[in-house]
């Protein structure tokens, strides 16, 4: 579980990483193989579940984020989660699935999956902001109804001065988004200055990384 900040309030949520204990594998190797044998569904419920027992012992986080793949987007999965998070007596509200774009999704099935969730309470998150699949054009209908964006970390690592095109650019596109009604959360923040620089000047929302 990696600690997401919000600005001086410290931790108040937290993302759900799974881990292959024998480090002879990669994690892409792990999911790879999970999507290839169709065990993909049965993992994030594994980790779902893991979730809302952590949930029940604190009543300290706003919300637990898991990821899920846009190819994850069944009548049977939405059945799964919905009982997972009844069973658990979770509101659905502090469950957020972050879709990691990894590859480009059928966007009428992944729309249907997702509105029904986000009807439930539901939030989502557009992962990897920056890099692949995680398109602009998703946002801008609100066809996915995203509520946070995920700043990728290869955004973040630009991040030196205030006057530098990095700079600027994140600057301009986060006061957009957040003009838009998106909350933002930078991933792969590293050190007081990144810290600072995003917090003090950009007024991004939430803080994820090392």
């Amino acid at each position: 579980y990696q600690p997401i900040y919000e600005n001086d309030k410290g931790i108040i949520a937290t993302e759900a990483l799974i881990r292959a204990k024998d480090k002879s594998y990669s994690i892409l190797e792990l999911i790879d193989t999970a999507k290839k044998s169709q065990l993909i569904d049965k993992l994030t419920l594994f980790v779902l579940t893991d979730a809302c027992s952590l949930l029940k012992q604190t009543k300290d986080l706003k919300f637990i984020s898991i990821n899920i793949s846009p190819i994850q987007c069944s009548e049977e999965l939405i059945i799964d989660i919905i009982d997972t998070i009844d069973v658990n007596d979770i509101q659905p509200s502090f469950i957020n699935l972050e879709n990691t774009e990894d590859e480009e999704p059928i966007v009428a099935s992944l729309s249907c999956f997702m509105n029904k969730l986000a009807d439930l309470g539901i939030m989502f998150h557009m992962d990897d902001f920056g890099t692949g699949f995680a398109n602009i054009n998703y946002l801008k209908d609100g066809i996915l109804p995203y509520h946070y964006i995920k700043y990728d970390i290869s955004l973040i690592s630009q991040i030196a001065e205030i006057n530098s095109n990095g700079h600027i650019i994140l600057e301009k596109l986060t006061k957009a988004f957040q003009e838009c009604g998106f909350r933002i959360i930078a991933e792969g923040v590293e050190t007081p200055q990144q810290f600072y620089l995003l917090s003090k000047k950009m007024k991004i929302d939430l803080f994820q990384g090392y």
